[in-house]
């Protein structure tokens, strides 16, 4: 049986230091280790370092996107 989860009210504030903290905005880290340990993984496409995150994630997903690009 699932438990319900009861609901919390967070401010844009609160939720906007919340993610900069997750993501490491807030403060340095003191390097890539630690940087990885804390995030997890690093999404990078060495082939379009300037791709959008959106293609990427359609890309792994869906075997019909294609990645349109206007210069």
């Amino acid at each position: 049986m699932a438990m319900a989860m009861d609901t919390i009210q967070v401010s844009r504030e609160a939720a906007r230091r919340f993610h900069r903290r997750a993501v490491l905005l807030d403060a340095p880290v003191a390097d890539i280790g630690a940087a990885l340990d804390h995030l997890g993984y690093v999404q990078f496409d060495p082939i379009n370092v300037c791709g959008r995150k959106l293609d990427s994630i359609l890309c792994s997903n869906c075997s019909v996107y294609l990645i349109r690009y206007e210069l």
